[in-house]
């Protein structure tokens, strides 16, 4: 049986340096969000894909891949329930 198709796209995209170019590429983006009935659930102005990969290399052997395989069976972050009190 195929596995389902992922349920998001990350990406990180270097920005351009003037604030205008900045503005139009991230309404840009909204558009084609919007257009094709996609959602934004997030956003960071940092470089999320390299502070994982950061975070990846510090856990322990195996970690990482343990937390992946947690995420593709759907179980919840641990103390998810705390996140929002």
């Amino acid at each position: 049986m195929p596995s389902p198709q992922p349920s998001y796209l990350t990406l990180v995209i270097r920005l351009p340096q003037g604030q205008a170019a900045r503005a139009a590429l991230a309404g840009d983006v909204e558009v084609l969000v919007d257009l094709h009935g996609g959602e934004v659930t997030g956003r960071s102005i940092d470089d999320e894909m390299t502070l994982s990969e950061r975070f990846e290399a510090a856990l322990p052997p195996g970690e990482a891949e343990a937390i992946r395989e947690e995420h593709a069976a759907g179980l919840p972050l641990p103390g998810a329930d705390e996140l929002g009190r």
